[in-house]
C-alpha cells in the first residue's frame, strides 16, 4: 500500500439486517474519510442492510455462512454450521486476495469467518465486541478455544463498554485491546416540537428492542400498571422483533389480561426516530446491555432516559444528571422513578436537555477519526 493510497477494509458483519451493531456499523461508514479508507462490506445474506449500504455507496459482497455461536433454538446442528463456514472461510480467503484488502474489521464476535478468513491469509485484523453473547442473547460459542485463540491473535480487540472488556479479559491474552463506545447518530428528532413533559394529558414511554426476558419489556409493563394505577397518565410503546417468543406472549398475556389498552406493542420499527421524537421517557430495563444504542438514542432525541442500573448503562447514566437509573428487576422502583418525573416535570426537563447538551462524545465524525487513526496504526 503507498503512502496515498486508501487502507482497504474488509467489514464482516453478523447480521443483513438493521440491528443495533448494523447501525452502529453504518454510523462509522457514513462518517469515514473515503479518501483514507475505503469500505466493503461482507454480508452473509440478503437483507435491508443492503439497501442502507447503497444510499451511503458502500460496495457489499455475499457470501453465506453461519454465526460463531448457537442457541436452543439454532435452525441447524453446529456440524452444519461448521461445514459451511469452513467452506466459507475459504471463499473469503480468495476474496481478501482478489479486492487487495490491507485488513479486516469484524463488527461482530458473534460471526468469525472474517477474523479466520484473515489470520488464513496472514492479514491483520480487528475484532469488535459489542456482546456478551451468553447473558444478552443466550447463545453460546461453537468453539470457545477457537474465539479465545482469533481474539488472542487479533491487531487489537476493540470493547464497546468496560462491561464488555471485564467479561473478555481474560481471552485476549498479549493483544491488545480498546474501550470505544459506539458513535451514534439520530437524524429526524433534533428539530422536536416540544421538549418532553410539555403535555399534562399524557405522559408517553418507549422500549424499542427485541424482545428476550434479558431486556425486561415486562418490568417496563407492570411498571406502567404501577404508575398509571397511582394517576400517571402513562402511554407505553414496546418495539421490536421476537428473539424469545415465550417470552413475546408473556409480555402480551400480561396486557391483555390486565386491559392495559395504554400499552402498544408493535413490531421492529427500521425508523425509530419518529417514535423517539415523540416520546418523554426512553427506558432501557436490560440487565446486561452490552453498552445501549437505545440510551444514547434516547439522551440524543432529548427524552428523559430511565435505565437499570445494570450491565453498561451505568457507564452512560448518571443519576439525575442525564437520567434516571432504577432497581434492576424492580418494576416498583422504575415505577417510582416514573411517578417522579410525573410530578416533577421541570426536574424531568432538565435531567433530559442537560443529557442532549453532553451528548456530543458519541458523535460519529470523532468516533471514525479514531477508527481511521487505528487502522493507521495497524497497516503501518
Amino acid at each position: 500500500m503507498s503512502s496515498t493510497s486508501p487502507i482497504r477494509v474488509l467489514y464482516a458483519t453478523h447480521e443483513p439486517n438493521l440491528t443495533g451493531a448494523s447501525r452502529s456499523l453504518l454510523d462509522l461508514l457514513s462518517a469515514l474519510d473515503r479518501d483514507k479508507v475505503e469500505p466493503t462490506a461482507l454480508l452473509r445474506g440478503h437483507g435491508p442492510l443492503e439497501r442502507k449500504l447503497d444510499e451511503i455507496g458502500v460496495r457489499y459482497v455475499i457470501i453465506p455462512y453461519a454465526l460463531a455461536a448457537r442457541g436452543p433454538q439454532s435452525k441447524y446442528p453446529k456440524w452444519v454450521m461448521e461445514a459451511a463456514n469452513s467452506i466459507a472461510e475459504r471463499r473469503v480467503v480468495r476474496l481478501l486476495r482478489d479486492g487487495c484488502f490491507d485488513l479486516v474489521h469484524s463488527n461482530s464476535l458473534l460471526a468469525d469467518v472474517g477474523m479466520r478468513a484473515a489470520r488464513r491469509d496472514e492479514l491483520p485484523y480487528v475484532c469488535h465486541v459489542r456482546e456478551l453473547v451468553t447473558e444478552d442473547h443466550g447463545l453460546v460459542f461453537c468453539d470457545e478455544t477457537r474465539t479465545k485463540d482469533l481474539m488472542s491473535h487479533a491487531a487489537v480487540n476493540v470493547f464497546i463498554s468496560r462491561f464488555v472488556a471485564n467479561k473478555f479479559s481474560s481471552w485476549v491474552g498479549n493483544a491488545s485491546s480498546r474501550i470505544m463506545n459506539d458513535a451514534v447518530e439520530l437524524d429526524g428528532v433534533a428539530g422536536r416540537i416540544e421538549p418532553p413533559f410539555s403535555s399534562p394529558n399524557v405522559i408517553k414511554a418507549f422500549l424499542p428492542g427485541r424482545f428476550a426476558p434479558g431486556k425486561g419489556q415486562l418490568d417496563a409493563i407492570k411498571a406502567t400498571k404501577i404508575a398509571h394505577d397511582a394517576g400517571v397518565p402513562l402511554e407505553l410503546t414496546l418495539a421490536g422483533g421476537v428473539a424469545n417468543q415465550g417470552y413475546h406472549d408473556e409480555c402480551v398475556r400480561y396486557v391483555v389480561d390486565n386491559r392495559m389498552d395504554y400499552v402498544r406493542i408493535k413490531p421492529f420499527l427500521e425508523d425509530v426516530a419518529a417514535e423517539y421524537g415523540k416520546s418523554d421517557i426512553v427506558l432501557m430495563c436490560s440487565n446486561a446491555e452490552a453498552m445501549g444504542r437505545v440510551t444514547i438514542e434516547g439522551l440524543l432525541a432529548g427524552c428523559l432516559v430511565m435505565g437499570a442500573d445494570a450491565g453498561a448503562t451505568p457507564e452512560i447514566i448518571r443519576d439525575g444528571e442525564n437520567g434516571l437509573l432504577y432497581k434492576c428487576g424492580s418494576p416498583e422502583n422504575l415505577a417510582d422513578r416514573i411517578v417522579f418525573a410525573a410530578n416533577n416535570p421541570g426536574a424531568a426537563q432538565s435531567i433530559a436537555g442537560n443529557a442532549l447538551r453532553n451528548s456530543t462524545s458519541f458523535s460519529s465524525k470523532a468516533y471514525a477519526a479514531d477508527i481511521q487513526a487505528l487502522y493507521e496504526t495497524i497497516v503501518a
